[in-house]
């Protein structure tokens, strides 16, 4: 009687084992899965946390450190990270379309920065637009340099 109940405890136990297991698998490929573009709504999350920390702080020498876009507006807070005075002469968004900021040239003193708005395609609600950045600009010594960003600007509209 020992014996069975002694094997039964055993057996018990490799199942409890097998179903942890297997739940961790099942998790960590839910996860794996988010990550590489399984479920659009992660994936469009985790671009757009990767999109805002590169434009912030890794762009240069022109960061874009704050945006928003509301209905067809789009406003970006761009900042000069060179040690030394950058006149943008010319900035275009493309998506769907391609859109040049309007203002420009502006200049912007080492650490000044400025905000400046662009009519692009219209959005609504919380719908997600990925931009491609294209800014050409001019220092003291050297004009028509280009900056093009690594990694696209993903914004999400707000109403």
């Amino acid at each position: 009687m020992s014996t069975m109940r002694l094997a039964h405890g055993r057996s018990a136990q490799a199942s409890t084992e097998y179903l942890i297991i297997i739940a961790v698998v099942l998790v960590l490929a839910l996860v794996i899965l988010g990550l590489v573009g399984g479920f659009p709504s992660f994936s469009y999350n985790a671009q757009a946390g990767d999109s805002a920390r590169y434009w912030s702080s890794s762009a240069s020498p022109l960061a874009i450190i704050d945006f928003k876009q509301t209905a067809s507006a789009l406003s970006l807070r761009v900042e000069n990270r060179a040690p030394v005075a950058v006149s943008l002469t010319n900035m275009t968004l493309t998506a769907a379309g391609s859109y040049p900021l309007s203002g420009l040239p502006i200049s912007l003193p080492p650490g000044g920065a400025a905000t400046l708005s662009v009519t692009t395609e219209s959005c609504s609600g919380h719908q997600g637009i990925s931009y491609g950045v294209n800014i050409t600009y001019s220092t003291d010594q050297v004009s028509g340099l280009t900056q093009s960003g690594a990694k696209p600007l993903y914004v999400s509209c707000s109403d």
